[in-house]
């Protein structure tokens, strides 16, 4: 639940011969070189069908769902195959409306359940490249090349290389769903209303390419603010994340909401780490991974941050927070928030240690247990963090962690003070001793 699972995959199908047989029959259609033109699998000839059915099953498709999806099901959704050939010169087609950032499906809250769409190369291709920003991947599909991601979460778009393809850009377009055993009835809901969904979206998308009436410019208007909403809102917070936290906020009552939402983004990290030390990395999602953190780290502090102000901090407890999340910040512009570590041990931690003692400080009387529970879960990521690094555990880290969970106990704020300015010196020590 709380590990971003990695939604795209590529291949190579080795089975040149039915590839040539489908282009074969596209070519008889003589297409249009202004226009896209489109075909759903199951309205095609039989001996077509059976090949476009061929290749969905081949081995390849079915290693590469099973490396990262392991023993899920994965049955392909027939009814939303279609063959696409698009127009190989810079016109204006319905393909321009693919070169922004987009995701294809609305579908992205039904939990671990997806429907995944494929994209195989059915002839060769050297101008359009296929983009996946957030996983920071493209590539240029050509014969026998596939890309698969999820229909309903990934974001994508395609763009011209400096080559021009000289015959039309011909794909077929294979879609599965992937769930695991135990949900499959769940998982055939998803199917249903992706198939249902991407079938009426056909039908929009082809009414509104050329729109003539003010409804179905209306119409196009609608399409393209809602894609430019979905992707934005998907990219910077997640959707699951926003509407999720949204309906929380709206049917608890506030100490609840503050303590169901003051951990998740350790969740995130100690079971992505998880992952992690199980040799599964390859089945992360970093980019989801790291947003996730962030926005739910972000929540947590800015909760905190409003219930240390709400109680009217004195002035030492103020300028240690500041301190400490000053410190925290420049070790995050310094050496980048995917790295925890530099010349001083952990210095982005002990920032955040600094703050969260005097927060401690202020609201211990109306909540006593918030920040040492924000200690013990920081230990245990640190433990995995060391572990994954092959490192040796920071020991002045460590007294540090142990020395404010039974300082906070105490409610004695000078001794924080006096743990931190001994770790500091014995940090800068430490750097000073590694010539840096």
């Amino acid at each position: 639940m709380f590990v971003p699972k990695r939604h795209v995959m590529s291949s190579v199908i080795n089975d040149s011969a039915t590839l040539e047989g489908i282009q074969l029959w596209i070519d008889f259609q003589k297409p249009p070189l202004d226009r896209t033109m489109h075909w759903w699998v199951n309205d095609l000839p039989n001996a077509v069908k059976k090949m476009a059915k061929k290749v969905s099953r081949s081995p390849e498709i079915l290693n590469m769902f099973r490396k990262i999806h392991g023993s899920s099901i994965v049955h392909p959704i027939h009814a939303m195959d279609e063959i696409y050939v698009s127009n190989p010169h810079k016109s204006l087609t319905s393909d321009a409306v693919f070169y922004s950032q987009h995701i294809d499906g609305p579908f992205f809250f039904f939990p671990f359940c997806s429907v995944y769409r494929m994209v195989v190369a059915v002839n060769e291709n050297r101008q359009v490249e296929t983009v996946f920003p957030c996983e920071g991947l493209h590539s240029t599909l050509s014969k026998g090349d596939i890309v698969a991601f999820d229909f309903n979460r990934t974001i994508h778009y395609i763009r011209d290389r400096d080559e021009q393809n000289e015959f039309p850009r011909s794909t077929l377009k294979l879609h599965f769903l992937v769930c695991p055993r135990i949900l499959a009835p769940l998982g055939a809901v998803l199917a249903l209303l992706t198939t249902l969904y991407d079938r009426l979206a056909r039908k929009l998308f082809n009414i509104t390419k050329k729109p003539r009436t003010i409804l179905q410019k209306v119409g196009a208007a609608g399409v393209i603010a809602s894609t430019l909403y979905e992707q934005t809102v998907e990219q910077l917070v997640g959707r699951i994340n926003l509407y999720a936290t949204l309906l929380a906020f709206n049917i608890m009552e506030s100490d609840t909401f503050f303590y169901a939402t003051q951990y998740i983004h350790y969740a995130v990290y100690i079971m992505t780490y998880r992952e992690i030390l199980l040799g599964r990395s390859d089945s992360v999602d970093f980019y989801n991974f790291k947003r996730n953190a962030i926005v739910f780290k972000a929540l947590s502090l800015s909760q905190l941050l409003f219930k240390f102000y709400d109680q009217v901090p004195d002035a030492l407890s103020v300028g240690l927070v500041l301190a400490g999340f000053l410190l925290s910040g420049l070790a995050s512009i310094r050496i980048g928030s995917d790295f925890p570590y530099n010349y001083i041990p952990h210095p982005m931690l002990v920032g955040t240690l600094l703050a969260f003692s005097a927060i401690h400080n202020t609201i211990r009387n109306d909540h006593p247990h918030v920040i040492p529970i924000h200690f013990i879960l920081s230990l245990t990521h640190l433990l995995q963090e060391v572990q994954i690094h092959s490192s040796g555990f920071p020991t002045h880290l460590g007294i540090l962690y142990l020395a404010n969970l039974w300082m906070m106990c105490s409610a004695s704020l000078p001794l924080v003070v006096t743990s931190f300015t001994l770790y500091s010196i014995a940090s800068v020590r430490e750097a000073l001793m590694s010539n840096f």
